[in-house]
């Protein structure tokens, strides 16, 4: 007994409906999960800028408060100078810039 057309007609619909609607949910996928990472890109982006600003106020803080008697006090019990103080906390800024360009180029977790 051969099979009736119709049959035959539903069946390639419907395979042609899940072959189709399969790239389409891939995307749909893809999309939501490019979403996600942009929304933890951009809080850990916001934390490393917020820590470089900590990290430039705290400098100046440092910087604008050091003045050189205080400076050669303690410099002789630290063996610090003006120039090292100052040195150690621009790298202190550096780091926390390297950091927040790190976090913008994170590559996205992957499960």
């Amino acid at each position: 007994m051969p099979i009736p057309q119709e049959i035959i007609d539903d069946v390639a619909l419907t395979n042609v409906k899940v072959l189709a609607g399969r790239p389409a949910s891939l995307v749909l996928a893809g999309a939501e999960n490019l979403q996600a990472h942009q929304q933890r890109m951009l809080a850990i982006q916001a934390d490393a800028q917020a820590t470089s600003s900590a990290a430039a106020g705290m400098l100046q803080k440092r910087v604008a408060e050091v003045d050189q008697p205080e400076a050669n006090a303690l410099g002789s019990l630290t063996r610090a100078t003006v120039p090292s103080e100052v040195i150690a906390s621009s790298v202190a800024a550096a780091v926390a810039q390297v950091l927040s360009k790190m976090a913008g180029n994170t590559p996205p977790v992957t499960p």
